[in-house]
């Protein structure tokens, strides 16, 4: 019978020979030798040429040690309940059939997600609006490019390296072509662009201004747990086009603001097509009268003075205006103006309004 060896049995309990790992190579182990290392705090026993460690629940994960694999019953036409982030299809059957418990409670509560996406835009302005026609203007145009955005609903947003991925839907603006009339005029990489000598044309008419922005492919996405998403989620290299922008071209039109001048006070310029615009003429009839002079392509007029008393513009008599055709020089150009002159009685300073149609 072999001898049973120990360094001493306690009363309901046996304690094995303590051993550093040094001092248990230095010992010649027989198959079943048991030791308890000091330097590992495991019991270790020789088998098989070789020394074993006994595990304890704390070396193993604490997944394998729930309870097994679920199994839906029934086949696959058996679907699971749709629950947190388990669908009620076969893309939820996967979630569960065959996964460890662990795994099937991190899908249901911490469901896979995937971010979102807003597209790039480009947006133009120009430093100039509303201009005499024949005008020779500078332009400044300037363009606000966004590349978009990768947006996610948890934080941070990481790739698979566990670094924070870029959020950029596109990548860098690699070109800006400048147009104007639909033609482009320059070609370059600046958000800022002066075109020197633009000839002002009536209302719209050559006066059209539009970017369109080249830009590189985006950067791949990826969803909550930091796994990349399908290549094919990545933006193409691509170009997004600004809307117009107008310089609106227009008439100036003319006063006798008061009596020492002529009819040369230029108001404030109102865009061809506008509905109304008012002014102010300062002084009291008495041998002059009050006029104005309009461009004949603002179309027909309405003429109404402010009322101080009831804080409404009171429509004035159209006999109490005469018309009178006349052809003014705008930049070199001929353009057929009337003069509206009142001929009522006498009336002080007055805020007139002018409706168009």
């Amino acid at each position: 019978m072999s001898d049973f060896k120990t360094d001493g049995i306690l009363t309901g309990k046996v304690k094995f020979n303590t051993v550093t790992t040094v001092e248990r190579d230095l010992l010649t182990p027989v198959a079943s030798m048991t030791v308890f290392n000091s330097d590992t705090n495991r019991i270790e026993i020789y088998s098989d040429g070789s020394w074993e460690s006994l595990t304890i629940d704390s070396d193993v994960p604490q997944q394998n040690v729930q309870p097994t694999s679920f199994t839906a019953p029934g086949g696959a036409d058996v679907y699971p309940l749709a629950l947190g982030g388990i669908t009620s299809d076969a893309s939820g059957r996967a979630l569960v059939d065959g996964q460890i418990f662990q795994d099937v409670l991190e899908n249901l509560l911490f469901p896979v997600q995937e971010p979102t996406s807003s597209n790039p835009a480009v947006s133009l302005s120009l430093d100039k609006s509303l201009e005499i026609v024949g005008a020779t203007v500078n332009v400044t145009m300037a363009i606000n490019f966004s590349q978009g955005s990768i947006n996610s609903s948890w934080n941070p947003y990481l790739d698979d390296n566990g670094q924070a991925a870029p959020t950029n839907y596109v990548g860098a603006l690699n070109n800006v072509s400048w147009k104007i009339n639909n033609s482009q005029i320059y070609s370059n990489t600046l958000t800022s662009q002066p075109h020197v000598g633009h000839v002002v044309g009536v209302g719209q008419t050559d006066n059209r201004f539009q970017v369109v922005v080249s830009y590189d492919a985006g950067p791949e996405h990826f969803d909550s747990r930091g796994n990349e998403i399908a290549p094919s989620a990545a933006a193409a290299a691509g170009s997004v086009t600004s809307t117009n922008k107008y310089i609106l071209g227009t008439y100036p039109i003319y006063t006798n603001e008061n009596i020492e001048t002529a009819l040369d006070t230029q108001l404030p310029l109102i865009a061809i097509g506008s509905s109304t615009f008012d002014f102010d003429i300062t002084w009291t009839e008495t041998v002059n009268k009050h006029a104005f002079s309009i461009a004949d392509t603002f179309g027909s007029i309405s003429i109404a003075a402010y009322n101080a008393l009831s804080g409404n513009y009171d429509t004035l008599n159209a006999n109490d205006w005469s018309s009178t055709p006349e052809v003014r020089s705008i930049n070199g150009q001929n353009v057929n103006y009337t003069i509206w002159h009142h001929t009522g009685a006498n009336a002080g300073a007055r805020q007139y309004r002018i409706t168009l149609s």
